[in-house]
């Protein structure tokens, strides 16, 4: 985890003087990658906070799975990664940032739809609309399921949470999303979530640099930013 020193508090000063110039109109730029879950879920809100503070800083987002953000980071095409905290990051600097909770979608008029909880042990049986192979939401479930000595019927595989829940309320299949993500989408799709009742679905998400201290005074603000929940 990323440890306050006398020397990062003396950077965070400098950095607030020169975002004073960058309030002013200096243009910036933060280069982002991030998990699927955080674009749709959390970094929405904490762009939009922070750009109506520095109208002048603009973003590269790109949307990438775990181990490619890490790379990205590491190999300096990316000042920042917002990944799943079970992703290896060994060399890089990490802090916390939002936490998230998957559950099970499915169509309206499912049998399981009247449930509130189910375990995953229970849902294999029926057919998956799953993610991309790359994504950690795809090795997570594939996992979870060989550790039960079962494996996903995967009828469908798509890389959108969009498509997937359209998928689900198409009675394609049942699907594991960020429960969020299930909640936007059931107030306009017949889609309902389920709570999984088991430990894997919570899931903390993690901001990553190379070294806090050098980044870019743009990029430092905007880790700051990141620290403080959205209200």
């Amino acid at each position: 985890m990323l440890t306050y020193t006398r020397q990062v508090f003396e950077t965070l000063q400098l950095m607030e003087q020169e975002l004073g110039d960058y309030s002013s109109g200096i243009k910036g730029q933060v280069r982002l990658h991030a998990t699927t879950s955080a674009l749709a879920q959390f970094l929405p809100t904490s762009i939009e906070t922070f750009t109506a503070l520095y109208p002048g800083i603009k973003f590269d987002i790109e949307e990438r799975v775990g181990a490619a953000i890490v790379r990205a980071v590491s190999d300096g095409r990316a000042d920042l990664g917002v990944f799943a905290s079970r992703t290896p990051a060994s060399d890089l600097e990490t802090i916390p940032y939002r936490s998230d909770e998957l559950a099970l979608a499915v169509a309206a008029d499912h049998a399981l739809a009247d449930r509130e909880i189910v375990r995953f042990s229970e849902v294999t049986r029926y057919e998956f609309i799953a993610s991309h192979a790359e994504s950690a939401l795809y090795a997570l479930t594939t996992q979870e399921a060989a550790k039960l000595n079962l494996s996903l019927k995967v009828r469908i595989r798509v890389s959108s949470f969009d498509c997937m829940c359209q998928l689900v309320a198409g009675r394609l299949g049942v699907a594991v999303l960020p429960r969020h993500v299930i909640n936007i989408y059931a107030q306009s799709i017949p889609i309902v979530g389920l709570r999984l009742d088991e430990p894997w679905a919570k899931r903390d998400l993690q901001i990553g640099m190379r070294d806090f201290a050098t980044l870019p005074a743009t990029a430092k603000a905007f880790v700051e930013h990141l620290r403080v929940p959205d209200m």
